[in-house]
């Protein structure tokens, strides 16, 4: 399945995503903070047609990333992966584990995966992710229209 190959790896998502269905923007649907957290829940969507790949809540530890990188967080569309980037973090993903959503309609069923992204260096905590995609079908056709060029990347 599609979902499994997309999740079942212990890199950041962003390269996956945009390998497979090109640019992608992280939409913020709801921003927290707390007193050493900030909580970041967004959408991640096809920059070309909008289309929604994958749902994202991280909560991650301010003291862990640079400030620059906390403001782009609160201001742009850019996702956190390109963001860890762009700021020379190297990264390492801890304590991966897969778990899916259904309702009555099997169809429907949409895989998801929650761990940890550590700093390399350290292995202090980043952040913690809790990522969850649309359901297969949808994924499949959003890829397929990717690799028909439909999609205008």
């Amino acid at each position: 399945e599609l979902s499994h190959s997309l999740l079942g790896h212990d890199s950041l998502m962003t390269p996956f995503l945009t390998a497979r269905f090109g640019s992608i923007s992280a939409r913020q649907r709801l921003m927290t903070f707390g007193e050493s957290t900030f909580s970041r829940q967004s959408k991640l969507c096809r920059k070309s047609d909008g289309e929604l790949i994958l749902e994202a809540t991280l909560l991650i530890s301010e003291p862990s990333i640079p400030e620059a990188m906390l403001r782009q967080l609160q201001r742009d569309d850019t996702p956190f992966g390109l963001l860890l980037a762009e700021h020379g973090l190297a990264t390492t993903i801890a304590e991966r584990a897969l778990y899916f959503k259904s309702n009555s309609d099997p169809t429907m069923v949409r895989w998801g995966r929650r761990h940890f992204i550590l700093n390399a260096d350290d292995e202090s905590r980043i952040c913690q992710v809790d990522e969850l995609l649309v359901p297969e079908a949808e994924l499949v056709r959003l890829s397929k229209s990717m690799a028909r060029g439909s999609d205008g990347v």
